[in-house]
């Protein structure tokens, strides 16, 4: 895996140079505040409450916001890497519409959009079939290649008997300076694979043939939060004054960049994770559990701090049934193998069993579904979570299966293989010890023992990685790469006139006649193969990073506010 930083060699040091930030209050007085390190970590982050791209160390907010004390806020992950056909992203339309979808928690629009058609007194009912997340992956992948909305399908059944189709689309609206409005789909591909250039995450070098190399400073974070300026409670709807309508809290929209490797510990990628079954249950549908809320990752982060703290690299979830079905950031795939007749069985905890869409898993399904073999043998695909029991029984071999990998993936963590698995059902007395007793129960103590002595520990496939670790591995970048490279997305392959919406600049502002003709003639849009040509590549980034470089300049001048000359300001 390749590893960069993200920023030029010498940054480090003249970041330690800059002074605290300074801003002056309502009564003229001249204040430093304090230096954040993630701040230090990329030149540029977009954020929507301040018109645009910014130094991340002057995007500032309330306090008082909604997410720090509430946790109405969601987020996406998503990896830039490097590929034979350019440094860019895996199905990034996917990513974009799951994070429109996360905004969905706290946005009605959809329902109000139903609702008002039931108001028409000659329709009877509205029917509406959701979709699966592959059907919702696909269409969104249609969205941003068409330039149109991810929509919602619903049959009008009136009362006449007669019924007509029709759709209602998903929208991301958000603040921007003092104005709010829909920011679509292309316009934050735009946002994102700018985002690539301007913090330098995109460079010339050699491809790999038939790998995803990893860009270190290229995980991207885009954010959404409710606001807090109509008023610091619950509910996010407000009214502008007593009796008026019910309207939503305004989102804000940010995206960050950071260094993130190797999301779990180097030797887990080596040898295999160490894993304790989760004391608590994972969260259930009274959350909104399928999308990526920040709020629900309170019951991740309470769960992973005492397999950490007990020196476990990661956790097994299990959820309300008994099953296991999640890591704390991951989904997971658990093959079994019948002992008597060698068949393999990798079971997908589904949707149902209170999991995240994940697009990784996504991949991962395709892959299963068309078929993948290991050892000469095609592994079955069931839509299924395990049962706990049953798989504590199978590692300990009192059943007729044995479980013979543990495979978890994620945007951040990637594919990764279980070595062993831990579990001590004690451990949630000893999370009890935070907690109050409830009034009506009796005054019993805790009864605590060391936690060496009610724990058990069980390898997974006698703590050997199995050949279906590695298969899946090698299917996975396979299938990211095939078809010349369609689902890749390089960072300078974005739509350029959304770009100019994302910037508040004008092509004709920043680019030259020829960059604008070989816009017009689709130059930018093709995928290139980097093992054949890679100066084609080259020139397609140097190109765009130097319009991008034109265009930011002009952008920030536009919307800043002058500068202090004594400060060391970041270029």
């Amino acid at each position: 895996m390749i590893k960069r930083t993200g920023f030029p060699p010498g940054a480090e040091r003249e970041i330690t140079e800059v002074l605290g930030i300074r801003v002056v209050d309502r009564d003229g007085r001249i204040w430093v505040g304090p230096k954040f390190p993630q701040d230090q970590m990329a030149r540029a982050i977009y954020y929507s409450r301040m018109g645009g791209f910014v130094p991340p160390e002057v995007a500032v907010d309330t306090i008082l916001t909604n997410p720090l004390h509430y946790g109405a806020g969601g987020f996406e992950g998503i990896r830039a890497v490097r590929t034979r056909y350019g440094d860019g992203f895996v199905e990034l339309p996917s990513n974009i519409a799951r994070f429109v979808f996360s905004s969905l928690a706290f946005n009605l629009s959809l329902v109000n959009q139903t609702k008002a058609l039931l108001e028409d007194p000659n329709i009877e009912h509205v029917e509406h079939l959701q979709r699966i997340p592959r059907e919702f992956f696909a269409d969104s992948e249609r969205a941003v290649r068409e330039g149109d909305e991810i929509k919602m399908g619903v049959t009008i059944f009136r009362k006449d008997g007669s019924t007509e189709k029709v759709t209602v689309p998903f929208r991301l609206k958000v603040r921007f300076d003092n104005e709010e409005k829909v920011f679509s789909l292309k316009e934050m591909e735009a946002a994102i694979c700018s985002l690539a250039f301007l913090n330098d995450l995109v460079r010339e070098g050699e491809f790999s043939a038939d790998q995803l190399e990893i860009i270190l400073g290229g995980y991207f974070r885009p954010f959404f939060w409710v606001s807090g300026e109509e008023g610091l409670r619950v509910p996010t709807l407000f009214r502008r004054e007593k009796g008026s309508p019910l309207l939503d809290k305004p989102l804000y929209f940010a995206i960050a960049t950071l260094p993130w490797g190797l999301y779990l510990d180097d030797k887990g990628y080596r040898e295999g994770l160490d894993v304790l079954i989760a004391p608590l249950p994972r969260i259930d549908e009274s959350m909104p559990v399928t999308q990526k809320i920040a709020g629900n990752y309170v019951n991740c982060a309470r769960n992973v701090n005492i397999a950490m703290r007990l020196g476990f690299g990661e956790i097994l979830v299990t959820n309300h049934k008994g099953e296991i079905v999640e890591g704390s950031a991951e989904n997971i795939v658990v093959l079994m193998t019948n002992k008597r007749t060698g068949e393999m069985v990798a079971y997908c905890p589904p949707l149902s069993s209170n999991i995240l869409a994940g697009t990784n898993r996504d991949r991962v399904l395709r892959i299963l579904e068309q078929g993948l073999e290991v050892s000469g043998k095609k592994v079955k695909l069931v839509m299924k979570a395990p049962k706990k029991k049953a798989m504590i029984d199978a590692l300990a071999g009192d059943s007729v299966w044995e479980v013979s990998a543990v495979v978890m993936m994620g945007t951040g963590v990637g594919i990764i293989h279980i070595r062993s698995i831990t579990d001590n059902p004690a451990l949630k007395d000893w999370m009890g010890c935070n907690e109050l007793r409830s009034e009506e129960s009796e005054a019993t103590p805790l009864f605590l023992r060391r936690i060496s002595e009610t724990e058990k520990k069980y390898l997974v496939n006698n703590g050997q990685r199995h050949p279906f670790v590695d298969a899946l591995k090698k299917a996975y970048d396979e299938f990211v790469l095939a078809e010349n490279g369609r689902r890749i997305t390089p960072a300078y392959c974005m739509d350029y006139e959304a770009l100019e919406r994302v910037l508040g600049v004008g092509m004709d502002e920043f680019a030259n006649r020829e960059f604008r003709h070989k816009v017009g003639a689709g130059h930018f849009n093709e995928r290139i193969d980097g093992l054949k040509h890679p100066e084609e590549i080259h020139s397609r980034t140097r190109e765009v990073a130097a319009a991008l470089r034109r265009a930011i300049d002009i952008s920030y001048q536009r919307r800043c506010k002058g500068r202090y000359p004594e400060l060391a300001l970041r270029r």
